[in-house]
This record gives C-alpha cells, structure tokens and sequence, in this order.
C-alpha cells in the first residue's frame, strides 16, 4: 500500500469480506468537511475511519498521532460517537507495516469521550477488523 487510495480500496476490501456495508466518501467543495473517508455499518453499528499514510519509520504513542487529524475530523469522530455509531482513524506505517488505531469511546452517557489508542503489525490488524466488524 503505497498511498491512502491503496489503502482506503485495501481496507474496503476487507471489510466487505467480513460482511460489511462500506463506501468511500469523496470530499469537495459541496461536501461536508471532516467527514471520515470511509463510511459503513457492521452489525447493525455505524462506523467512519479516516485512514491516513505516513513515511514515518517510528510509531507515534499514545495520544501523539492525533496531530495527523485536523480538529473538524476529530469534532466528526465526536459527533459520530455521540449519535452512538464508532469513529476511528487509522494510520497506516508504510516503511514498517505498521497500524495505530485511535478508536473513539463513549465513557458514559454524559457524552465524554476518550480515544483508544492500538498499534498492530498486519496480522494482528485483521484481526482487530474481524474482533470490531465481523
């Protein structure tokens, strides 16, 4: 997976696989901004990823890789959680095939959120997809 297009096709791919409803959304100037670049429903659950892919040769701990994600795409994870769907932006490592996943939770009825943060090699990133979707 060179860019984010392979990526977005690649984990569009796999989700359908597990049985999922998923479109890629197309930004532009009618659009709605921050939305997630991947829209679908899993279960009867709705969920958006906003994939990103970085160069980068070290993985990004904790709450650090959100500075990828501009503040309208995390007030959209916000959003989407609040309407008790499942937000998450992934990261994808290209130079060590690596994946963050920063999962969007809802802590308690008053709307407070937290982000989840997961690092996965391949392997251990399907099965997340399988644990989440399938």
């Amino acid at each position: 997976m060179k860019n984010e297009a392979e990526f977005q096709n690649w984990l569009q791919k796999e989700l359908r696989q597990l049985g999922c409803f998923v479109f890629k959304t197309h930004g532009g100037m009618y659009s709605v901004p921050g939305i997630p670049d991947l829209i679908g429903c899993s279960n009867g659950k709705f969920f958006g990823i906003e994939c990103k892919v970085t160069k980068r040769k070290k993985l990004k701990l904790d709450l650090d890789g959100l500075m990828d994600y501009s503040m309208i795409q995390l007030q959209r994870f916000r959003e989407i959680c609040d309407s008790r769907g499942i937000a998450f932006g992934i990261t994808y490592y290209k130079e060590i095939n690596y994946f963050t996943i920063y999962k969007v939770v809802r802590l308690n009825s008053m709307t407070l959120i937290d982000y989840v943060v997961e690092n996965h090699n391949k392997s251990q990133f399907k099965k997340f997809l399988y644990h989440h979707f399938g």
